[in-house]
Formats: C-alpha cells, sequence, structure tokens
C-alpha cells in the first residue's frame, strides 16, 4: 500500500486524494487532516509502523523527548485553518403548451468560498450549476442534464 512504501522510504507525513478530498495523514503523530476544511482526526497505526520508526520512537510512546530512528523523516509544517462559506439556491419552472407538450426545469447553484482564516485572504472560490430539463413531447421523455463547475485558485 501507498503507507507501506512512504514507510520503507522514511516519510511520515503523507498526502493523498480520496473522492475529490485532499488529505495529509502525519504517521508520528497518527492523525489525518483534510487540507481543505482543516478537520483532524486520529487514526490507528498501520502495520508495521512501530518497526519502522523504531519501538522506543513509535507513536504513543510513554517515553518523552523522543528522536526519530536513523533515516526516518519528519516535517514540520504549520497547518493552515480555514473557512468555508456555502451558498445555495434552487429554481424550479414549468411551462405547458397547448399542443400537449411540456417542459420542465430544475436548477441549482451552489457557492464556495474558501479563505485563511488568520489573514482572510481568499484561497478557492468554487461555482457549480446542475440544471436538468424534461421535455415531454407526444409521449416521449427527452431528460437533458448539465452541470457546470467553475472553480477558481489563487496562485501561492
Amino acid at each position: 500500500t501507498k503507507f507501506r512504501k512512504a514507510l520503507s522510504s522514511g516519510t511520515v507525513i503523507l498526502r493523498f486524494t480520496c473522492r475529490g478530498w485532499l488529505y495529509e495523514y502525519d504517521l508520528y503523530k497518527l492523525v489525518q487532516t483534510n487540507l481543505k476544511t482543516g478537520t483532524a482526526r486520529k487514526i490507528r497505526a498501520p502495520p508495521g509502523l512501530k518497526a519502522a520508526l523504531g519501538a522506543r520512537d513509535a507513536p504513543n510512546s510513554k517515553a518523552r523527548g523522543c528522536v526519530l530512528a536513523p533515516g526516518v523523516k519528519k516535517e514540520n509544517k504549520k497547518q493552515k485553518t480555514l473557512k468555508v462559506e456555502e451558498t445555495g439556491k434552487t429554481e424550479k419552472a414549468f411551462s405547458r403548451g397547448a399542443n400537449g407538450f411540456s417542459v420542465s426545469i430544475r436548477t441549482g447553484k451552489i457557492g464556495r468560498k474558501v479563505t485563511d482564516a488568520k489573514t482572510g485572504k481568499l484561497v478557492e472560490v468554487r461555482h457549480v450549476t446542475k440544471k436538468n430539463k424534461v421535455e415531454l413531447k407526444q409521449g416521449r421523455s427527452v431528460e437533458t442534464e448539465t452541470i457546470v463547475i467553475k472553480r477558481v485558485r489563487t496562485r501561492r
């Protein structure tokens, strides 16, 4: 797995993308952090972690002031605290013609603004528009779904 490869190379901090979310795993502190929302939670130690870090330097060790085993790298990075604001709106429209032709349109708009909580600097803006159009004509149904995603990220 990716954890085993990272441990064998001596890396303690890993980043993975899962279902569109970017996560950072700190194998020394045993913490998983969602980098977009800033949410952190504890994780279980993967098999072989104690052997890779050395028994006395393993996470949850009662010894204080432990030093990492030779060849193991540890990154000290300050985590950004992010603030996420979401707005949403749904619109529905229905029209029927004299000849039995009908159109139903459902539109949903979601906006997400991500800023740095400390500085207020804009990190990302995302707008998602979903439009579902159903046309009923002469016993036939034609359904059209359109999804538009606009994402703007600031350069670092």
